[in-house]
């Protein structure tokens, strides 16, 4: 839980400008809590209005630790070996003539060899993908502010329309990758 006090205290000082005083706050931090942060916020206002600023003006302010914030210390444990569970390799398989399927402990995934695109994606025995699709890569990104500087997004958008148009394709469709 967050502690939170706010005091005001309105000194009027006889410091002048430029000059240094001490001011004693009639305020006691003896049953405020030890671990939590306390701050003080000091504004030098004007008394009196000076040529454009009215009086009351805030012309300095500072904000001073009284009690520095002490994150509680965080305990790193390692974890005991035999809590580690085993990690299975997904094993790639590059023989069929068609797709390099990779398959691992519940999903599968095949890649033409000729176009690149996914044409299997199965994950926990359910085919994501029907038989007459294929999901093909998209490598746009956003354009940043030094794109802009050099018209760079101008050329590129008839690319960007025809890749969010060819995410899903028809496999009678698909282009051949020289």
């Amino acid at each position: 839980k967050y502690f939170a006090q706010y005091c005001k205290f309105n000194m009027i000082g006889k410091i002048n400008y430029r000059h240094k005083g001490i001011f004693n706050l009639a305020y006691s931090t003896e049953n405020l809590p030890k671990e939590k942060e306390l701050l003080l916020n000091v504004t030098f206002k004007l008394k009196k209005a000076a040529q454009l600023l009215p009086a009351g003006f805030a012309v300095a302010s500072n904000q001073l630790t009284i009690n520095a914030y002490s994150p509680k210390p965080i305990e790193i444990v390692n974890v005991t070996p035999d809590n580690n569970t085993a990690v299975i390799v997904p094993e790639i398989q590059n023989t069929h003539e068609k797709c390099t399927v990779i398959k691992g402990a519940d999903f599968q995934i095949d890649f033409n060899k000729r176009t690149g695109y996914i044409e299997k994606y199965c994950v926990g025995g359910m085919e994501l993908l029907t038989s007459d699709m294929a999901l093909s890569p998209n490598f746009w990104r956003a354009p940043t502010d030094n794109d802009m500087g050099a018209s760079m997004p101008r050329p590129q958008v008839g690319e960007r329309k025809s890749q969010f148009s060819s995410i899903l394709a028809s496999k009678k469709n698909i282009p051949t990758m020289a």
